[in-house]
């Protein structure tokens, strides 16, 4: 089922309507170009305001050119594979979105229960 938004969209020719997720870490290469900037500005700060402004523009310099457009064709591949599995696709699909985060909990959670069940 269509939105109303989509309906209109695609009864005006000269506009394309794409449907993205909000907020998707994935599909916004900056984030990785600011997670490589973050990266090196920790490893030569010592997290006091003067070292930081000294060496936030040269962790800024510091991510090569092609890193940068490797995070950005990625983030078209992934749109561009999400416009052809579309709206209710397969992600899994989607080369490289099958991540597994280290820092989610993947099994049950042992330790005290919080909430006890009536």
């Amino acid at each position: 089922m269509k939105s109303i938004l989509e309906e209109f969209y695609e009864s005006q020719p000269h506009i394309e309507f794409i449907l993205n997720a909000k907020f998707w870490c994935d599909l916004q290469w900056v984030e990785q170009y600011w997670n490589d900037v973050k990266r090196e500005v920790r490893e030569l700060c010592d997290y006091t305001l003067p070292t930081l402004k000294k060496h936030f523009p040269i962790s800024l310099a510091s991510v090569p050119i092609k890193n940068i457009r490797n995070y950005q064709a990625r983030s078209f591949e992934i749109m561009q594979a999400m416009r052809e599995i579309g709206r209710d696709g397969d992600l899994g699909r989607i080369p490289g979105l099958r991540k597994e985060y280290k820092s989610q909990p993947t099994g049950p959670q042992k330790g005290p229960k919080l909430f006890h069940v009536l």
